[in-house]
């Protein structure tokens, strides 16, 4: 199944710009258009709310869409314990809501690390079974091992069985492997792909198509022009990409994800 997720500026707006446009009405209003020979169909998707300064009253109800919640590493130095209570009061709502995104980003400064890794552990203790767990799990050149450790800390807070969504995965074929233990464990990949190196590369062609999953990362990462804004109408150029580097068909492989 294919897969969007709206960031925490887009949740703002919700995502009916997408379900109320036509295709080629909202690629008209991104200035480019896709090179996807085939249409896309839009079903619904995944909105996140991953800062606590946007957190709405109640779950937003959009038919096709869920709604995940989180707490962004980006942001944990607002993530005050009034925001936690606010994250536990949005997710009791439902008990199968999506935690996430949540995770580590060693892309920010090495300041924030200590409390990225206080602040996951504390939000991993609020997932369950039916939740499913969005993680974002990113390292720099100035960290390695940083699938490793979020590793670490779910084996300790989270059950075999969990389902865990790795998104934007740009992991090596270590992680592959190592993350892969967890059965219902997939790998969302987005346009970062055309920026992968080969190491990179050869985790992509690891991954078994049943485990692999695309996303748009809505409204970033335009597969075809980072400057512009993205929306799930490129799914079909993410894909492209995605089997370019693991040498499938294209077509085979949109099969694959239909719903």
């Amino acid at each position: 199944m294919s897969l969007f997720t709206g960031n925490r500026e887009s949740a703002r707006s919700g995502p009916k710009e997408f379900t109320t446009a036509t295709p080629e009405l909202a690629l008209e209003s991104q200035g480019s258009i896709t090179s996807f020979p085939l249409p896309v169909r839009l079903v619904g998707g995944v909105q996140v709310f991953c800062d606590p300064e946007y957190f709405p009253e109640v779950p937003p109800s959009e038919p096709g869409f869920v709604a995940a919640f989180g707490g962004h590493q980006k942001k944990v130095e607002k993530f005050c314990p009034q925001q936690e209570v606010n994250l536990e009061r949005l997710l009791s709502f439902s008990l199968a809501s999506p935690l996430g995104e949540i995770g580590l980003d060693f892309t920010t400064s090495r300041d924030s690390w200590n409390l990225q890794c206080e602040v996951f552990q504390r939000l991993l203790t609020l997932c369950n079974a039916r939740r499913p767990l969005i993680l974002h799990i990113q390292e720099s050149t100035r960290s390695t091992g940083v699938y490793d450790q979020a590793m670490e800390y779910m084996r300790q807070f989270c059950a075999p069985s969990q389902k865990i969504h790795l998104h934007c995965f740009t992991g090596t074929c270590s992680d592959v492997k190592n993350w892969s233990t967890f059965p219902s464990c997939y790998f969302r990949l987005t346009g970062l792909v055309g920026q992968f190196n080969a190491a990179q590369h050869e985790a992509l062609r690891a991954v078994p198509i049943n485990r692999l999953l695309l996303e748009s990362d809505s409204p970033h990462l335009n597969p075809l022009d980072p400057s512009l804004t993205n929306t799930p109408l490129f799914f079909g150029d993410v894909a492209t990409l995605v089997a370019n580097v693991r040498l499938d068909h294209v077509h085979q492989m949109v099969e694959q994800f239909k719903c």
